[in-house]
């Protein structure tokens, strides 16, 4: 039996022409590859997921890629071959020049002192010794001051490459000393198409709506989805995928809950509150994440719907709804005002700071007493800030 490699592992970029999304940082580091300008350090920053190991490999591909040589005598943009015995020991994570540290679990002075000792060594002729550091913020202030000297001024043919998510825990003195280059979320476009292919080449079927509703839940990051995208094929095994099955695989609020939230509120904000209990009580009933609900669905909504007041009377949205409900059904339904809106934006933000109170009400309570409040506002004709009941 052929053992199973995880999407994100079999669709990770092995040149820099399959990085997605990411133009200016791949013309930046190629460019310094073919030009000979490689810094003392580079610091790759972004969220979760967006690429930033996989842009630190590829430069140690590129740099000791045993091809390099042909490409910058040709003039042409560096790229690893990805079939030289270098090039393939580092995809594998075995080459003796290319050494990976996570500082979440070896991010203290002891471990600076090792990665010190590792950049002395003289790597083999042609070739970088490469050290790649990944959540660099997990340093503990010790270490990143530990290792200021050698990021100044590294001994011959050595590059740190700093991996980071979190990029105000960094020293200035660090990020003074590095290329600091911003990996960004990936677009809808891009995951999307990803996804597709993922589907495809596990011959699952899945429907627009439920591909959609992974797009619009990965927030940019396509490692996160990826693995998503495997659990969802490993339950599903080849039955086709669709918004039900979704929900209760993997708790992604899809186009059919959206649909059920959106109606319920429209409808509970002209005819009344207990409307909108009933509801709730029907999404609980179904094992509705009240978190998710509020953070993700009816966030989600509110600005779905300012943007369909604005746009009401044109042919379509001024921007794209990330709920993914069609503009048409918001003309139809939506008969709400900007000073609704306003209540309703207003109580959301008191009621989010429920979720993090100690001994607040429960998930279910919040959710009914977000409209509550706003409905109560809208009574009593409250149009400044909304006050906590007491």
């Amino acid at each position: 039996m052929t053992s199973f490699i995880p999407a994100a592992r079999r669709y990770r970029p092995q040149k820099f022409s399959e990085v997605l999304d990411q133009p200016v940082t791949v013309r930046i580091l190629q460019n310094a590859v073919a030009l000979n300008r490689i810094p003392n350090a580079i610091l790759l920053s972004g969220q979760r997921g967006t690429g930033k190991t996989s842009l630190a490999r590829l430069v140690a591909k590129a740099i000791n890629c045993d091809d390099l040589k042909r490409q910058l005598d040709q003039k042409v943009s560096p790229e690893p071959c990805d079939q030289c015995f270098s090039c393939v020991n580092i995809r594998n994570g075995t080459d003796q020049e290319v050494l990976e540290i996570d500082a979440a679990s070896h991010g203290g002075k002891e471990d600076a002192k090792e990665i010190t000792k590792v950049a002395a060594q003289e790597p083999a002729v042609g070739k970088w010794r490469v050290v790649i550091i990944d959540e660099c913020h997990m340093l503990t202030k010790e270490a990143q001051n530990a290792l200021l000297a050698l990021f100044e001024t590294p001994p011959r043919s050595f590059l740190p490459v700093l991996c980071t998510t979190d990029f105000d825990k960094v020293l200035p003195t660090i990020v003074s000393r590095c290329m600091r280059l911003t990996v960004r979320p990936l677009g809808q476009i891009t995951i999307r198409s990803n996804l597709e292919r993922i589907f495809t080449d596990a011959n699952q079927p899945i429907s627009e709506s439920a591909l959609m509703a992974l797009v619009r839940s990965s927030q940019g990051s396509l490692r996160d989805i990826q693995q998503l995208a495997d659990q969802v094929i490993a339950a599903a095994g080849g039955i086709l995928v669709e918004d039900e099955f979704l929900e209760g695989v993997t708790g992604i609020p899809t186009l059919m809950a959206y649909r059920r939230v959106a109606g319920a509120l429209i409808t509970s904000w002209k005819e009344g509150p207990s409307l909108w209990f009933e509801e709730v009580e029907e999404f609980a009933k179904n094992g509705v994440d009240f978190h998710q609900m509020f953070f993700t669905v009816i966030h989600n909504l509110l600005r779905d719907l300012r943007i369909a007041v604005c746009s009401r009377g044109q042919p379509e949205a001024i921007v794209p709804y990330w709920s993914g409900i069609p503009h048409e059904t918001f003309e139809q339904r939506c008969d709400l005002e900007h000073e609704d809106l306003d209540l309703m934006l207003q109580s959301w933000d008191d009621t989010s700071k429920d979720f993090y109170r100690a001994n607040t009400m429960s998930t279910r309570t919040n959710v009914e007493f977000w409209f509550l409040r706003a409905w109560d506002a809208k009574r009593v004709g409250i149009t400044g800030r909304i006050t906590r009941p007491m």
